[in-house]
């Protein structure tokens, strides 16, 4: 048993052109074909009368697929080819314009395709559009498709059902089994082209009730409910007034300023890793002071209920220099000729740690960072850093440089840091419009050209096979002779190094549970599972040192780009049982488990 990778389809714009050249619009003239010569025609009549004179429909088709799970239900299709993604085989599909009916519309376009290879068109998979095809969709002229027994299916990633919130604002993402129309409380919702979708609303205080509805090509529909409640919390923290000073004899202070809770909160402060936990009571004014025992690198929650039992969200702060964060490049001061700068730096190579460079998410490798085409403003501006890590900590670093010109070239890579083999798009944009002469790329900055094309739009990829950083270098030549030049970092790493970080948010969270730092355990789990599984936990308070075991232990998985799936093995009386363990790398670039 191992741990796999899985890259998935990266490249969704070709797949969206593949889509559309395969039709050539909704009604197109037949390019000649219905005015051939009368062999032609006769063709033709001899293809449309031996369509009907063989029996199509003969119930169960026995392409050994069950008919609930069949795309074409009396058309034998083992290959289930669905080209337009809609539910309905191309066996039994010739509704090419997805209208409901065959018609003589839908001929037109089969005629537009004659001879092509267009993958829509090609019912009978023979890989061209030709008689065969139109024998398929004589057989059904002036019916529906199908009959498919294909349904529309919703899968919801997030949140989770029953969630309670203290935040106002959700994200609804999840996708579905084939290309269907699909709404949220009767509003349509758009599908990206991999038929996922994502949908942002604001929460009403209480109970928030949402019904997703799919419906496919031939009618079929499908509704997942969705419930989640928002609770908003009724305490305020200032966090930038409390302050946490350095460890002495293994304790540390955590003050208030005035105002930083409301008049007599109780205050309570824990220590995420050990569990320890103090309460003290807030002056009249807000202010508060406490000490606890705490260690370089440990993370404390901050809480605070007012009077009326009024409860506030928790707040991390660090100990002591939690991240060491700093930028190496470009250095503080400079000046760049352009918007878009590839930035660098380091930190002290804690693990799980999502780190950002101006909003652009940077790659990781052991202690160094890289983010590039941070965008800078015109002038003198920040470059900030943030990095974040699961107990909530936010930490900044920044330096100013000054930007004196716009980029008239911008080239792209895609995905920038991954696991090898790692493969790797590259895009040039002429932002300028001045007209691109030449491009030429050094894959690995050693000095040789290795990729050079006088195409501004073809396609280039290229496929890290070994571990480590890489520098691309690119050289655009506009059409005026002026070289424009950008470096890329490019990240392929381990999927061992990915699979130690994954199993250790499992363990450290166990490890939490262990000792009965609660507060400290939930935080390696996502929002939409947290507050479910605190009650869990808190409800095992008194056993959870024994109880921690019995979570199983993991034995195997798969890893994706933003999403990992392991399984665990619990005991039960002697009967091992398989259970899955599913994380989520989050927006803020830390991964946390999302479902167990």
């Amino acid at each position: 048993m191992g741990v796999t990778y899985r890259s998935g389809h990266s490249d969704g714009r070709a797949r969206i052109a593949r889509g559309n050249a395969a039709r050539h619009g909704d009604v197109r003239a037949a390019c000649g074909i219905e005015t051939a010569s009368l062999v032609l025609s006769l063709i033709f009549a001899i293809t449309f009368i031996a369509s009907f004179a063989k029996p199509v429909y003969a119930g169960q088709d026995s392409d050994g697929i069950p008919d609930t799970a069949d795309n074409c239900v009396q058309i034998a299709n083992p290959d289930q080819r669905d080209s337009d993604d809609d539910g309905i085989g191309n066996a039994c599909d010739p509704d090419l314009n997805n209208d409901g009916i065959v018609d003589a519309r839908d001929r037109s376009l089969l005629y537009g395709a004659f001879y092509g290879t267009s993958p829509v068109n090609d019912l009978n998979g023979d890989g061209y559009v030709n008689f065969g095809d139109l024998g398929i969709l004589y057989s059904l002229y002036n019916r529906s498709p199908g009959p498919t027994g294909i349904r529309p299916q919703i899968t919801l990633l997030s949140p989770a059902d029953g969630l309670i919130t203290d935040q106002p604002d959700l994200t609804i993402t999840g996708s579905l089994n084939i290309r269907a129309a699909l709404t949220i409380n009767s509003a349509p919702l758009g599908l990206n082209p991999d038929r996922s979708f994502s949908a942002t609303t604001t929460l009403q205080p209480g109970p928030n009730a949402y019904q997703l509805t799919a419906t496919s090509v031939t009618g079929a529909t499908t509704q997942q409910g969705l419930s989640i409640t928002y609770e908003p919390a009724t305490v305020t923290i200032n966090a930038t007034l409390i302050s946490i000073g350095p460890v002495v004899n293994g304790q540390v202070s955590v003050t208030g300023q005035a105002g930083s809770v409301p008049a007599g909160a109780q205050v309570t402060i824990t220590n995420f890793d050990t569990g320890a936990t103090i309460t003290v009571t807030a002056s009249a004014d807000g202010s508060f002071s406490a000490t606890i025992a705490a260690q370089d690198s440990q993370a404390l929650g901050i809480t605070a209920t007012d009077t009326g039992n009024g409860a506030s969200d928790a707040i991390s702060k660090p100990v002591g220099n939690i991240l060491g964060l700093s930028v190496t490049s470009p250095l503080n001061g400079d000046t760049l000729n352009s918007d878009l700068v590839s930035v660098s730096g380091t930190f002290n190579g804690r693990p799980n740690v999502g780190i950002s460079v101006n909003g652009v998410t940077a790659c990781i490798v052991g202690t160094n960072y890289y983010a590039n085409n941070v965008p800078l403003t015109a002038g003198q501006g920040a470059i900030a850093v943030t990095g974040t890590i699961a107990d909530g900590v936010t930490v900044a670093e920044s330096i100013q440089v000054t930007s004196t010109a716009e980029a008239a070239i911008k080239a792209e890579v895609a995905p920038a840091c991954g696991i090898a083999p790692l493969d790797v798009s590259f895009v040039v944009t002429d932002t300028a419009g001045g007209g691109i002469q030449t491009i030429a790329i050094d894959f690995d900055n050693n000095g040789s050209v290795d990729y050079s094309s006088t195409d501004g739009a073809a396609p280039i990829t290229h496929i890290y096979a070994a571990e480590g950083v890489y520098a691309a270098s690119v050289v655009v030549t506009d059409a005026a002779g002026t070289q424009h030049t950008s470096t890329h970092a490019i990240v392929a790493g381990s999927v061992q190094n990915m699979d130690a970080m994954l199993r250790s948010i499992y363990n450290g969270m166990r490890e939490r549970l262990r000792i009965g730092a609660i507060d400290g355990a939930v935080n390696a789990l996502n929002d939409d599972v947290r507050q479910k599984y605190r009650r869990v936990f808190e409800d095992l308070a008194p056993s959870l040192s024994t109880v921690v075991d019995q979570l199983g232990t993991i034995v195997d998985g798969a890893i994706f780009p933003e999403f990992a799936q392991y399984t665990i093995v619990q005991d039960h009386d002697g009967v091992q049982r398989a259970y899955f363990l599913e994380f989520l790398r989050g927006d803020d670039g830390v991964w946390r488990i999302s479902g167990m």
